[in-house]
């Protein structure tokens, strides 16, 4: 999940591994055995991103880490364990921060959820020359941010609201226009599911 508003850059290093192999080219391929029949390259196992293709994604992405302070006034990125199929903004609500419902589609291993997220966060006025900060958010995974700071006491500019085990992939997200406590979802069955967030549930379990 990731927002912005309109508005330096977080420092990369380039991994050791990687810069060892650009400075010294023979240190990426691989001396062929005698008799083995190879060439001395070393091949790329299939559907795995060759060294280019690595080094192209990191260039992406510090790039990106570098001109995004620049473009905006606040981000927010989520790195989810499991896909968001389907994402949705809460109605407004006087006594809560925005909200923001996505439904997780897992393997199986674990229950497939509802997760609704709440912004818990004020924006900055001014942004340092390195503004990004990192979080570890349980039920969200690393939260990497700029333009913002968490409350004291927060774990981070988001916070996990309510986790509603979903019997399949979640297809399908519409919150009540009237109610904002209740969520409609569309499972793979085709059933559709009605949930009130705010009933009583263990904090940050499943459920």
């Amino acid at each position: 999940a990731k927002g912005g508003s309109r508005r330096g850059g977080q420092r990369w290093w380039r991994p050791a591994a990687m810069a060892s192999e650009a400075s010294d080219p023979s240190a990426s391929s691989a001396s062929a055995a005698p008799g083995d029949g190879g060439d001395g390259d070393e091949e790329t196992a299939p559907g795995l991103p060759g060294e280019d293709e690595r080094d192209e994604d990191l260039e992406n992405r510090v790039a990106w880490t570098v001109n995004a302070p620049l473009l905006y006034d606040l981000f927010i990125g989520c790195s989810l364990e499991w896909p968001a199929l389907s994402v949705a903004w809460l109605p407004d609500d006087p006594e809560e921060g925005a909200r923001l419902a996505f439904g997780l589609h897992t393997d199986g291993s674990v229950p497939h959820e509802v997760v609704v997220a709440e912004l818990c966060c004020s924006a900055v006025s001014e942004l340092d020359a390195d503004p990004w900060q990192t979080w570890q958010v349980p039920g969200l995974g690393s939260v990497e941010a700029f333009g913002c700071s968490a409350p004291p006491g927060a774990e981070g500019p988001l916070r996990v609201a309510a986790r509603l085990a979903h019997p399949t992939e979640v297809n399908r997200i519409a919150p009540c226009p009237s109610v904002p406590k209740l969520l409609a979802t569309k499972a793979a069955s085709g059933a559709v599911l009605l949930f009130d967030y705010k009933a009583e549930r263990t904090p940050g379990v499943v459920s």
